[in-house]
């Protein structure tokens, strides 16, 4: 089975990559004896010849052992680093990778006995914290993912297979860590794929370790700004309100005057964006 394995880090984040994902990766390729991997690293902020010397010479000992291609990015933003890993993609599944997760050593071969023989053409899996904790909130059984569930996925816990490829879909650059909305753009794109008839499952299996942040329980009011945002993406003119006000009910807390002007300015906001581009 040919699996790449497709890492975003930053110039400025080599080191961490070469501490966590790199070397987590590296051993739990050591467990899978069947497989090939491909490893697409996309190094952004890479603004002169001295970095990309850099950049090259920290990564030899990858390339050395695996096929491995390292994409040089002068520009920044998740997506567009998401969308160069997507155009190289060419192996049966694509693993998303983040360059401070710590995978399991077991996490390669149990994706793969879960991958290969099914018919779906994306997955989620879990994370856990380094104090042994579940990332967040999961279900304890499998399930088909649909509109609603697909809202609570990361991008790092996201393996597409190969089908995926046929359907034309990319990360919206408008949205991820460093555009013009910094979140929503893996919902954005899982909600591309089942609008297209594409089919994807969560298998409570956890593959990796992820710090979790002091405050990643609460959401300020820029995030509720850009969950707006990227519900009227994902919904449209009609039912994103809809969407903004089920959101509000749920996850606003004491805040709820607050937290609904966020999300409806957020849906403003990405209304006048698409009345100003099709002017």
């Amino acid at each position: 089975m040919n699996v790449d394995l497709g890492i975003s880090t930053m110039n400025s984040r080599l080191l961490l990559l070469m501490e966590k994902s790199l070397t987590s990766l590296l051993k739990a390729t050591e467990e899978c004896k069947n497989s090939h991997f491909r490893f697409l690293i996309v190094v952004q902020e890479v603004e002169n010849e001295q970095c990309a010397r850099r950049v090259e010479e920290m990564l030899s000992h990858v390339a050395a052992r695996y096929d491995t291609e390292i994409i040089l990015d002068p520009r920044k933003g998740l997506s567009r680093s998401r969308n160069l890993i997507l155009e190289k993609f060419k192996g049966d599944f694509l693993m998303i990778c983040d360059d401070d997760i710590e995978y399991t050593k077991d996490s390669l071969r149990e994706i793969i006995e879960i991958v290969e023989p099914s018919n779906m053409d994306f997955h989620s899996f879990m994370l856990f914290t380094p104090e042994g904790k579940d990332y967040k909130k999961y279900k304890a059984f499998p399930f088909t993912h649909n509109m609603k569930t697909i809202a609570r996925i990361s991008s790092v816990e996201v393996i597409l297979k190969s089908t995926v490829k046929q359907s034309g879909v990319v990360f919206d650059s408008y949205f991820g860590r460093g555009a013009r909305w910094p979140c929503g753009e893996e919902n954005i794109f899982l909600a591309d794929l089942l609008k297209k008839g594409f089919q994807g499952s969560f298998v409570p299996i956890k593959i990796g370790c992820h710090p979790k942040p002091l405050d990643a329980d609460s959401i300020t009011n820029q995030e509720f700004v850009c969950k707006g945002a990227a519900l009227t993406r994902i919904y449209g003119r009609t039912f994103s309100l809809a969407a903004v006000v089920y959101l509000w009910l749920r996850k606003s807390g004491p805040f709820k005057l607050r937290a609904l002007k966020a999300l409806l300015s957020g849906r403003r906001e990405y209304l006048k964006f698409l009345r100003e581009e099709n002017m």
